[in-house]
């Protein structure tokens, strides 16, 4: 067993295997992925314990739990501040680097190194001579045209000169024509699609900011009077209609057209959890306007705890895809 088989490669049975999955916390979409579960955790627990009362009255909380759900919402939604600053920053270096993404069957840590040619390591072969060859048969074959009877090369070049100078501009606006056509309408709508990644990260962004600024204006109200305000129940809608838009059209974006849903594509579908998280927070908004009412307290706590369960099943995905990719370039670069 060779030194390199220890890192990765065995050379005496020719069978690969992973290196250590070592993730760098330097890597902003890793962050990202870590901070968006641990605020979506920390919203789960937010939502159980507001709908804990809902559930059976003897699981009825002091009045003061309050202070610590308006804490929680607090942290919660400056994590989600954070992790949507690394999305955006992510957003930024993949427009770069025209970094598309991957669908999900081919995230996978465990793919072996690209081989070579088997042509070039059989026994009896040099590239170089290969090469060599081939340049002497390419001169062997120009030498052979040029010298077939009937063929003229000073001929040639002074037919080529018999063009007209205006068969020469009809044929530079013909090429001017052709490569500077204006788009379809299903061109620039699908082109306009497809760049509107970065006006999505950032309109999650300033959602997070809204949504940040009304939990703490929430827990200034819970200070003041005891209770949350019903003016705060706003911005929250708003800052849920901007995640929810946002998430729609972060899916357009990885579709191939627009009503064909790209079920393979992890990032599609992280999106769409996020989509069914911001209708919940949508719903909770709504409910939470109208007050001193049963039916709608209930079906408060009920929209706040499955979209909190849905942005949490969109981060924990987000977070094993970065992971897996992560684990997938390092075993690229043992290769």
């Amino acid at each position: 067993m060779s030194k390199e088989a220890g890192q990765g490669i065995s050379k005496d049975d020719g069978q690969y295997s992973s290196p250590k999955q070592e993730i760098s916390f330097t890597n902003v979409n890793y962050l990202g992925a870590i901070v968006f579960t641990i605020g979506c955790s920390v919203l789960v627990v937010n939502a159980v314990l507001s709908f804990l009362p809902f559930l059976n009255a003897a699981w009825a909380l002091p009045p003061s739990v309050i202070y610590v759900e308006g804490g929680l919402s607090l942290a919660s939604n400056a994590l989600f501040l954070c992790g949507s600053a690394f999305s955006l920053i992510q957003t930024i270096r993949a427009e770069r680097n025209n970094d598309d993404g991957e669908p999900l069957d081919n995230i996978s840590p465990m793919d072996p190194p690209e081989e070579k040619s088997s042509t070039s390591n059989l026994p009896g072969t040099n590239a170089d001579f290969s090469a060599s060859s081939e340049t002497l048969v390419n001169s062997e074959q120009t030498q052979t045209t040029l010298n077939l009877p009937g063929t003229n090369p000073a001929f040639s070049a002074s037919a080529e000169t018999l063009v007209t100078p205006n068969e020469k501009a009809t044929n530079s606006h013909h090429h001017h024509h052709h490569h500077h056509q204006p788009l379809s309408t299903h061109e620039l709508f699908t082109r306009c699609i497809h760049e509107t990644s970065l006006l999505a990260t950032a309109l999650f962004l300033c959602s997070s900011i809204v949504y940040f600024t009304s939990s703490i204006a929430s827990i200034i109200t819970i200070a003041q009077t005891g209770t949350i305000s019903r003016w705060i129940r706003y911005p929250q809608l708003i800052a849920a209609c901007g995640f929810a838009i946002a998430s729609i059209m972060m899916m357009l974006q990885r579709q191939e057209k627009w009503w064909r849903p790209a079920w393979r594509s992890s990032r599609w579908i992280v999106n769409l959890w996020n989509l069914v998280g911001s209708a919940g927070f949508i719903f909770c908004a709504c409910f939470g306007l109208i007050e001193n009412v049963g039916w709608a307290k209930y079906q408060f706590g009920m929209s706040y705890l499955w979209g909190s369960f849905s942005f949490l099943l969109g981060s924990v995905l987000q977070y094993y895809k970065s992971i897996r990719r992560s684990a997938r370039e390092k075993s690229r670069e043992w290769a």
